[in-house]
């Protein structure tokens, strides 16, 4: 019984005792650094500075419209809605969450 026990706590300290402890406060600035920029990239509106953050293989969800999906497509649909007269988009995160893990913020 004692060494099933002592067994458990050496495995438990192997694996749960080195693992990589995660920096939260650098990836809770670099989240809410990434959040600014795409901000501004959206208040600029230029179509290619908001592109930039999204993935080549990306999709947009535009309200009441068909899904738009590509680097291509997505210019296109971000020229038309800058150009818009009165469009605009912008906020301001209030709170920055990232797990103690650091892999999901």
């Amino acid at each position: 019984m004692r060494t099933t026990i002592a067994w458990i706590a050496i495995l438990s300290l192997a694996l749960f005792g080195c693992t990589k402890k995660a920096d939260v406060e650098g990836e809770r600035a670099a989240i809410t650094k990434a959040d600014a920029d795409w901000s501004t990239a959206i208040g600029s509106k230029d179509p290619t500075a908001f592109v930039s953050f999204v993935d080549a293989n990306g999709t947009i969800m535009p309200p009441n419209s068909p899904a738009v999906t590509g680097t291509d497509a997505i210019t296109a649909w971000s020229t038309q809605m800058f150009a818009m007269p009165g469009f605009g988009v912008s906020w301001t995160a209030m709170t920055t969450e990232v797990a103690a893990s650091g892999d999901l913020g």
